[in-house]
């Protein structure tokens, strides 16, 4: 920014008279300065004839000052990124050789039968189960059981009283023997009279009416049969007796109450063994349970080769294999499932009716996989799913360079391997490990992350060497996380194990 007049040009027009502004013995508050060798931002200006001398002001700014050493900026910027760069890699395998190895154990990658599995969950149902409740009218007079006790088909478990249906019955057998009686008369009567009509001594209207005597006398004979069996009945459903072997709930009628087919449940008779359990497999899953067009295991439509499993509490595989014994042929239009039934063996009597539970269904058929322990297994958004496996050795000082990786279990060298990072494409997640679809061979050699000392991390190129005396590691073992969080969490963020939810992987 400047002021005034630079020399050589034109001085601007100046009113006659003094100028306050540039009168006065002194500079300008504020604005001049006397020109000096260490403010050169002030120089004297010649001014109009008579007047004070006008002095130029120059504001020096960072823009003028970068606008002005701009190239001399950027080249020395390179040259400092450029050096860094430099450094970094010169001191990169110092830094590499002083690290110590990574003491770590390795299982072998190898061929194991595995079955495809599915969990879902549902509600075990008795097999046998009935209400029982009072066919008849009375007083309750004995209750022959405790709560809870098994019982026997035909034990009487309630007794009404039964003296009414006694009487009732001993009335409908007199009935019946005057029934009898009087059937037999009619029967000798009809034989007489039939006899004198056919002798032409007798007319036809007796023979008529010995005849409807006769069926009269049968019909009342039919009609006192029938009411002694009605007798009979309610004399013997005063008895309420257990339809099948089963466990019985408990009542809540006591001796002396009044029962009846509109009082409600005696009680509950249950026949827990089989049991079954009763589970909903959406209609969209439902290829998923038949297996067939996955492993070809089974045809099409087909899944009575798979079999059933529960687990009690979520956690607990019960120790007995179960089997499919319905399957719905239609699909539940208000919850979009296939309604089926499973039924196991429950002697023990460990599996309740009306529990929660989860069904594991598993194919009959086994197939071959490689598995690894889920810990093994590590996952990034970015990379997605890789594994660490034991790389060539380094060259032993004196040593020649290279050398096959010894049987897992063994002993350390006196040169350290390095990890090497292997991408896998991961298959079904079961309880004894990963499926590795791609990226792993038989015989390769993979870092167990659960199983190394020390908290020490892998990274890629990371110098290894195999714990002295370790245990032979196996898909399956080893499952805990690592110390130090190796089995949890890998450098850049990788988790391990990363699961898939619904099916059980």
């Amino acid at each position: 920014m400047f002021s005034g007049v630079f020399p050589g040009e034109a001085s601007p027009p100046v009113e006659k008279g003094p100028n306050p502004a540039l009168a006065g013995p002194g500079p300008r508050q504020g604005r001049d300065l006397p020109a000096s060798p260490g403010n050169p931002a002030h120089q004297a200006l010649p001014g109009p004839p008579g007047g004070a001398a006008i002095r130029r002001q120059v504001k020096v700014t960072p823009k003028l000052v970068v606008k002005k050493y701009i190239f001399v900026i950027i080249p020395l910027i390179i040259v400092l990124l450029a050096g860094l760069v430099f450094l970094k890699e010169m001191l990169k395998p110092q830094f590499a050789m002083q690290r110590p190895p990574s003491k770590v154990t390795i299982i072998e990658a190898k061929i194991s039968e595995v079955r495809n599995s599915y969990e879902i969950i549902g509600v075990l149902e008795a097999d046998k189960s009935v209400d029982l409740v009072a066919r008849v009218t009375g007083f309750l007079e004995e209750k022959s059981f405790n709560a809870g006790d098994k019982v026997k088909e035909g034990d009487v478990l309630f007794r009404i009283d039964p003296k009414a249906y006694q009487a009732a019955y001993d009335a409908a057998q007199g009935a019946l023997l005057s029934a009898e009686a009087q059937l037999t008369q009619a029967q000798l009567n009809f034989n007489r009279t039939a006899d004198l009509y056919a002798k032409r001594s007798s007319p036809k209207s007796d023979y008529d009416n010995a005849k409807a005597q006769l069926d009269v006398a049968q019909a009342a004979v039919l009609s006192a049969r029938g009411n002694l069996a009605q007798a009979e009945l309610n004399l013997d459903w005063a008895n309420v007796k257990a339809p099948f072997d089963g466990e019985i709930s408990d009542s809540p009628f006591s001796i002396g109450s009044y029962v009846g087919p509109t009082s409600g449940v005696l009680a509950t008779l249950v026949a827990p063994d089989p049991i079954k359990v009763r589970f909903g497999v959406p209609d969209t899953q439902l290829a998923d349970l038949r297996f067939g067009a996955a492993t070809g295991s089974l045809p099409r439509g087909e899944i009575s080769e798979v079999r059933a499993g529960v687990k009690v509490n979520g956690t607990h595989l019960y120790e007995e294999p179960g089997k499919i014994t319905y399957v719905a042929p239609l699909v539940d239009a208000q919850t979009d499932t296939v309604r089926i039934k499973a039924s196991f063996p429950n002697k023990n009597g460990k599996l309740v009716p009306g529990e929660v539970v989860t069904v594991v269904l598993e194919d009959g058929k086994a197939r071959e996989a490689i598995l690894v322990p889920k810990n093994c297994v590590m996952y990034t958004a970015a990379a997605g799913s890789f594994v660490y496996v034991l790389g060539e050795p380094k060259a032993a000082e004196g040593g020649a360079p290279g050398g096959a990786p010894p049987a897992a279990g063994q002993g350390g060298s006196a040169a350290p391997y390095v990890a090497e990072q292997r991408m896998v494409t991961r298959g079904i997640e079961f309880p004894e490990g990963i499926e590795i679809l791609e990226g792993l061979k038989v015989g390769d050699k993979v870092i167990n992350l659960g199983l190394m000392s020390g908290g020490a991390l892998i990274q890629p190129g990371t110098p290894v060497e195999l714990l002295e005396d370790a245990p032979q590691a196996s898909p399956g073992a080893a499952q805990g996380a690592a110390p130090g969080g190796a089995g949890e969490n890998a450098p850049g963020g990788a988790a391990s194990g990363d699961r898939q939810p619904g099916v059980s992987q």
